[in-house]
């Protein structure tokens, strides 16, 4: 079970670093809270979740530990939203290297990396920025566990498509990075011409497809 304990005056942080599969625990307590009367803000992270109440938290305990008996969000489903295809052109530096790492071809990995959907997890580094799992069973699969860059770039351009850890991600600003950069969208993560700037949520499904055929450039 989950340890909640008070942030300010207005906040709780729910922490699922004690319990197995914490992230898919993360996800499923940030959908199963959105019904909570009150409540401003939801703000997963790999192992938390902040909620946020227009008045003082202890009002809100009761409610917040029903909803999570009520699911322990095992009601909820995470990702029960619409998936987001994202394009990618398969021409990334880190493509070929990563692959030979991994024991298989650059098309095995282009093939393995849009199989199936990703799922938005929690945000973070850069606004528009999502750290994406994939999704399956109770938690999430320990399929790869992509070393980071040994010297991050000092650039990387705004629309990279890489890999770290057990994560995927879209840069959605130049910006420093040491992920394994597989290559690159033209999909707009981050618009603040956009009612909502952010293109994901946490719960999102991701689905990336390759342009053309094979890597394309």
């Amino acid at each position: 079970m989950a340890e909640i304990r008070p942030m300010g005056t207005n906040a709780l942080l729910i922490d699922y670093s004690s319990s197995s599969n914490p992230l898919a625990k993360v996800l499923r307590a940030h959908a199963a809270a959105v019904e909570i009367e009150g409540l401003v803000d939801r703000v997963p992270a790999a192992q938390t979740l902040l909620l946020r109440f227009e008045g003082p938290a202890r009002r809100y305990l009761g409610a917040v530990e029903a909803a999570l008996r009520g699911g322990d969000a095992q009601g909820h489903t995470v990702g029960k939203r619409k998936t987001v295809k994202i394009p990618v052109h398969y021409d990334g530096a880190d493509l070929e290297p990563l692959a030979g790492t991994l024991g298989m071809s650059p098309q095995a990995l282009i093939d393995w990396h849009c199989e199936r959907p990703w799922t938005a997890a929690f945000g973070g580094f850069a606004p528009g920025f999502y750290y994406m799992v994939r999704a399956g069973g109770d938690g999430w699969p320990k399929v790869f566990d992509i070393p980071r860059l040994s010297t991050p770039r000092t650039r990387v351009p705004k629309g990279s498509v890489g890999l770290a850890g057990q994560f995927a991600g879209v840069y959605p600003i130049d910006s420093p990075g040491g992920w394994q950069l597989l290559g690159h969208t033209d999909v707009e993560m981050w618009d603040l011409s956009r009612p909502n700037p952010a293109l994901l949520e946490p719960g999102a499904q991701v689905q990336f497809e390759a342009i053309g055929s094979g890597r394309a450039v």
